[in-house]
C-alpha cells in the first residue's frame, strides 16, 4: 500500500505503475494491472466477459485514490480494417 506522500508525488508527477483492475486474476496476468498509456485489447467469444473487464477497470481507474481517465471502445460484431 503506498504512502500518503507516494500518492501525492504519483498525482503531483501524473506517473503511474499499474492501475488494478479490481480483477485479482486478471491483475495477476497483467504484472498488477494496467499500465498507464498502454492499450490494452480483449478478444472473445460473444459473453465471455470482455465489457465486463472494460467497466471494471474503469470503475478501477475512477475510484482510485488518484482518479485516472479511462476510455472504454466497445465494437459490435466484427471490425473490418
Amino acid at each position: 500500500m503506498p504512502t500518503a506522500l507516494e500518492l501525492f508525488d504519483a498525482v503531483s508527477a501524473r506517473t503511474f505503475r499499474v492501475l488494478p483492475t479490481g480483477l485479482p486474476h486478471l491483475d495477476g496476468l497483467l504484472s498488477g494491472g494496467l499500465a498507464p498509456g498502454e492499450m490494452l485489447e480483449l478478444c472473445g467469444a460473444a459473453t465471455s466477459g470482455k465489457s465486463h473487464v472494460g467497466l471494471a477497470a474503469a470503475v478501477a481507474g475512477e475510484s482510485s485514490l488518484v482518479r485516472l481517465s479511462t476510455l472504454l471502445i466497445s465494437l459490435n460484431s466484427e471490425f473490418q480494417a
